[in-house]
């Protein structure tokens, strides 16, 4: 029998999937998440988050920790400014255990078509101390920018806000490297993650994503990486601090 062209496409798009697995080295791995919000005010919020990950499927085989603090601050109805400091301690086998410092300073401008839909931007530069224990050279210093386009829409409530609200999300994530190290050991290329959220009440939020992000891989020996996440995060967030009682007059 002859194929068909609806055939032919679709061995073609096979093809293509599998020349693409041949030729990129993925891990499957398990990330968590727990950030805690404190609006401040208006126009300032502060943030901290604790990531453990780890590999669950694949080489090289590692575990990584993170902690990270930061602030967001409004300064127009639709722009907010951002900075972010990180700590990150990697254990990986090869010898390339790592200690990496990050700041992160950026802009996120968002927008609200709908009630129920929200669209944001964001645009990073992320600048990179990373310290390889084994070769007591210091610190490596390496920068990149990151540029992420993001949308979520409520599909249970009037939007993603109110108590039991239920929301999907997606966005993608590109990744400039800037410098002459910038690209050295591994980089990260794009990525992207989609998944849902639920909000059990204004102050607790659940959310489920899958990430999936290539990279490239230069040390020992050049390889790309096709790499999955799975990603459980939750966020809780304080009650805003009262504002102090005037003093009465004298």
């Amino acid at each position: 029998m002859t194929p068909s062209r609806h055939h032919l496409r679709l061995l073609a798009c096979a093809a293509l999937f599998l020349g693409g697995a041949l030729h990129a080295q993925g891990t499957t791995q398990l990330s968590a998440n727990g950030t805690l919000i404190l609006p401040y005010d208006h126009r300032w919020t502060f943030v901290a988050e604790v990531n453990p990950s780890t590999i669950i499927d694949g080489e090289p085989v590692w575990g990584e920790f993170t902690v990270d603090a930061g602030a967001e601050r409004s300064v127009l109805p639709w722009l907010d400014l951002l900075g972010y400091g990180y700590v990150i301690l990697t254990d990986q086998s090869a010898s390339v255990n790592t200690t990496e410092f990050r700041i992160r300073l950026g802009a996120m401008p968002f927008w609200r078509p709908r009630p129920k839909w929200f669209v944001q931007g964001r645009v990073l530069l992320e600048n990179r101390w990373i310290d390889y224990h084994d070769d007591g050279d210091g610190p490596d210093y390496t920068a990149r920018v990151r540029v992420r386009g993001m949308t979520r829409y409520a599909i249970r409530r009037a939007n993603e806000y109110q108590p039991g609200a239920i929301f999907v999300r997606a966005d993608i994530e590109g990744y400039l490297p800037l410098g002459e190290k910038a690209t050295e050991r591994y980089f990260d290329k794009v990525q992207l993650r989609t998944g849902a959220g639920y909000r059990f009440d204004r102050h607790n939020l659940g959310e489920l994503y899958v990430v999936r992000r290539a990279s490239e891989m230069t040390f020992l020996d050049d390889r790309s990486n096709s790499d999955w996440t799975i990603e459980a995060k939750y966020t809780h967030v304080l009650s805003r601090p009262t504002p102090p009682k005037p003093h009465s007059s004298p």
